[in-house]
């Protein structure tokens, strides 16, 4: 038998092509020693686990005979199982997860999915301290009750938070008890960087993050949406002030984005939920444009953000556009035609933009015909319409970029 032996990035190369099939790492882990660290380090970096006490004593089961595998693990991902949609937990199962997470020093990023956590008799408080997490995203939860300050002190080290689709109360009564932000909050100091999806509610969401956060140290902020029942983000971006770097907001849902008569006594809708005026450090900005909705709110909606910027360090503006829903290529064209880019532009061109180096077009992943037009290339759709409203900023030396 003729021994070959391939040079040892070569098997890197091959093995990190299969990091996600395990059926065949798990092969390759039988073929030569040499293979197993890599093929094993693929094979348990990212972790998915049900909410079942089943899985989790088999999971310990595993642990046990196995002890080194908890270094291997880098991120876990916590959901319901495939039989279980729209069933209640015991919170008291969630505890015994993070127990049995509490022995993986590694697990720098953990998910909650999809979960409906009651309360029993039997739920006891958490005594436990997870400080290797970094990362934590909670996405379409509920929580019959849940204390706030229990994810400081579970999980002090964050440096990445994201809700998303996240309840407290079975059927979101206003109960304060439900999201406690009055009492004494321990700290998140390494707080950088907060994704704010729909919640119930965002505004005591951000009532418990402005008792949590000693001072703004959070450069990053994500708002996927705004909406005409938040009242308390302009105290957020009050806070964050030139600490915040990099603010993105996608869809709005205001009633009227449109500037309102002085005179009349009415202000300006955007200025009731939104004040940039002291984040005077932003570089990159990133504005959600739903192609669904109509062209003209939308396009009130983008000159009232990008008039309110007053950042002078300012470098990118992007603009996120959302899927055609509907029609063919040619309709695409008629819909990017409806949107006001020159008045984007001139509010571009003005003083408030002398540091501006990058203006983005992003168009969203294209989608089926069932769910949307698949668009063989919106970026040669999106240049056609936009450039020649940006033609100044290009001679101002303004990059005009087109991705998807």
């Amino acid at each position: 038998m003729v021994a070959w032996n391939l040079p040892a990035e070569l098997d890197d190369i091959v093995l990190d092509h299969l990091h996600d099939d395990r059926e065949s790492l798990a092969k390759c882990a039988l073929v030569r020693r040499s293979w197993v660290p890599t093929a094993r380090y693929h094979n348990w970096r990212d972790l998915q686990l049900t909410c079942s006490e089943k899985e989790l004593r088999e999971l310990e089961k595993v642990l046990h005979t196995s002890p080194e595998v908890v270094h291997l693990v880098r991120s876990v991902f916590l959901t319901q199982g495939p039989d279980d949609e729209r069933q209640w937990y015991d919170l008291q199962i969630l505890h015994i997860a993070l127990n049995l997470l509490s022995r993986f020093p590694t697990v720098s990023s953990l998910t909650l999915h999809g979960l409906w956590f009651g309360v029993s008799k039997q739920t006891q408080p958490l005594d436990l301290v997870l400080p290797a997490v970094r990362q934590l995203t909670i996405s379409s939860c509920t929580f019959d009750t849940f204390d706030t300050r229990q994810i400081a002190r579970t999980f002090p080290s964050l440096s990445a938070l994201r809700f998303d689709g996240v309840w407290w109360g079975r059927w979101g009564p206003d109960d304060p008890a439900l999201i406690d932000i009055k009492g004494q909050t321990p700290p998140l100091p390494g707080l950088k960087e907060i994704y704010l999806g729909k919640c119930h509610s965002r505004d005591s969401v951000v009532d418990w993050l402005l008792s949590s956060c000693p001072r703004p140290l959070i450069h990053t902020l994500r708002l996927p949406f705004v909406s005409a029942y938040d009242t308390r983000l302009k105290h957020l971006l009050a806070f964050l002030g030139p600490s915040l770097s990099h603010l993105e907001l996608g869809s709005p849902s205001l009633p009227n984005p449109r500037p309102a008569d002085r005179s009349s006594g009415e202000q300006r809708t955007v200025e009731t939920h939104l004040d940039l005026a002291l984040n005077t450090a932003l570089r990159s900005v990133q504005l959600g444009v739903p192609t669904a909705r109509d062209a003209q709110y939308t396009s009130l909606w983008l000159a009232a953000v990008l008039e309110q910027i007053a950042s002078p360090v300012l470098e990118e503006v992007r603009f996120a556009l959302s899927p055609i829903p509907s029609g063919s290529s040619a309709n695409a064209e008629r819909i990017f035609r409806a949107f006001d880019w020159r008045q984007v532009a001139k509010i571009l061109e003005g003083p408030s933009y002398g540091g501006l180096r990058r203006v983005v077009f992003e168009y969203g992943r294209p989608t089926a015909p069932s769910g949307g037009v698949t668009l063989s290339s919106p970026q040669q759709i999106l240049q056609k319409v936009v450039l020649d409203y940006f033609v100044r900023l290009e001679k101002r030396s303004v990059k005009i970029i087109f991705k998807s």
